[in-house]
């Protein structure tokens, strides 16, 4: 009976990483070769995200099964990336457009669980 106990409680243990793995709303940690850490903030849902102190929220610009892509813009165009996130391995990688199609950073992500967006006045 013990045997079963543990069998059982181990499948409820597996099937309950995968549905955290799989919930629309998440956090994640990424760690690049740089050395620099960003943490980001999506709904999948909702297809928006944040970062870090999570100030403003923005739309997700591609999301597939397999990989989510960021676009940031700087207002005056020397300061813009596409970030891509492969949903199945965790890495990254940072481009900055303008300057090549080579990533100026790459690394690895782990998920976390979801600290909210920010509540909004209006």
């Amino acid at each position: 009976m013990r045997v079963f106990t543990r069998l059982l409680l181990s499948a409820f243990t597996l099937n309950a990483v995968s549905v955290q793995a799989s919930e629309p709303t998440f956090d994640l940690v990424c760690k690049g070769l740089s050395g620099q850490q960003l943490h980001y903030r999506f709904d999948l849902a909702q297809k928006k995200w944040c970062i870090d102190q999570c100030q403003s929220v923005w739309g997700i610009d591609r999301l597939s099964d397999s990989m989510i892509e960021l676009v940031t813009h700087s207002s005056d165009g020397q300061n813009d990336w596409t970030i891509k996130i492969n949903r199945y391995t965790g890495a990254f990688a940072a481009i900055r457009r303008g300057f090549g199609s080579e990533p100026k950073d790459t690394g690895e992500c782990a998920a976390k669980p979801f600290s909210g967006f920010p509540g909004k006045k209006f």
